[in-house]
């Protein structure tokens, strides 16, 4: 078994980052497209939630589902079917150490390997956008789903917004924003009075509103309840973030013309 293949000069990356996996204390390292690539990691995170939500279990995701959901081919995300023991000094792995390695001589099955279970590695512009993406993100969920709990009313995103600031939150741009949230609220509540809370409301539209009142729950809540009277008005149960349940209540009564009738059943922290 040969080793790897030395090149004559150091690599030139251009618009690519590297993406690593470790094998039995081996480095493998690919060129791949850094949006693309990260495109691919976020399926692949959506792919496993919705498995385990149909099976009701923990799901590890695999090279043949990866190959299956990919929406972007595998040649448009590296930037070549060659493997790397370091890519920086150009040093290739050989045929036969891939093989080894990953148990199959098909590329397209070890370039998903390494991008399902191994590391993007990106520069600092790249970082940079990634967190930037996931700052707007975390601060649209912020302002949807907190309240301050003193006032009972949402904060301004500008005033979150600071306090992310003197909170000095760090946003980790190759996790979830959403897996990064709870911990995040607990970093700014030094800072700012702030609690994830959503809201069970219990709703009742009059029928000659309930065309336009029922698109509007179903846009701005979850429905956990509904039962439609004779008459065509609507009893319903809702879910909605305590952050926009102002903002909701007010286009309700602006369609109802201030009939809909609305009370409170509980509040949930989340």
């Amino acid at each position: 078994m040969s080793g790897q293949i030395r090149g004559d000069k150091r690599m030139d990356f251009g618009k690519y980052i590297i993406a690593s996996i470790r094998i039995a204390g081996r480095r493998y390292e690919i060129l791949v497209d850094p949006d693309k690539s990260w495109e691919l990691k976020k399926q692949i995170r959506q792919f496993q939630k919705e498995k385990e939500k149909e099976l009701n279990k923990t799901y590890k995701v695999t090279v043949d589902d990866v190959l299956k959901f990919s929406k972007v081919p595998m040649e448009q995300i590296v930037e070549s079917y060659i493997v790397f023991e370091d890519i920086r000094r150009g040093e290739k792995m050989s045929e036969e150490m891939i093989a080894d390695a990953f148990n199959t001589e098909d590329m397209s099955r070890v370039i998903s390997e390494i991008l399902l279970n191994g590391e993007l590695q990106l520069n600092k512009e790249q970082r940079d956008k990634f967190i930037s993406e996931k700052r707007k993100k975390l601060l649209d969920i912020l302002t949807k789903n907190c309240i301050n709990p003193q006032t009972q009313k949402p904060h301004p995103p500008q005033r979150i917004e600071r306090a992310l600031d003197e909170a000095k939150v760090n946003i980790d741009p190759f996790n979830p924003i959403e897996d990064q949230v709870e911990a995040i609220v607990r970093a700014l509540q030094p800072v700012i009075p702030i609690r994830m809370e959503r809201q069970q409301l219990a709703v009742s539209i009059p029928a000659e509103f309930t065309g336009k009142a029922y698109n509007l729950v179903k846009t701005l809540a979850s429905i956990t309840k509904e039962d439609w009277k004779p008459s065509g008005s609507l009893e319903c149960v809702i879910e909605i973030p305590a952050g926009i349940s102002a903002e909701f209540l007010d286009k309700l009564n602006k369609i109802t013309h201030g009939r809909a009738m609305t009370r409170v059943i509980e509040a949930k922290k989340v």
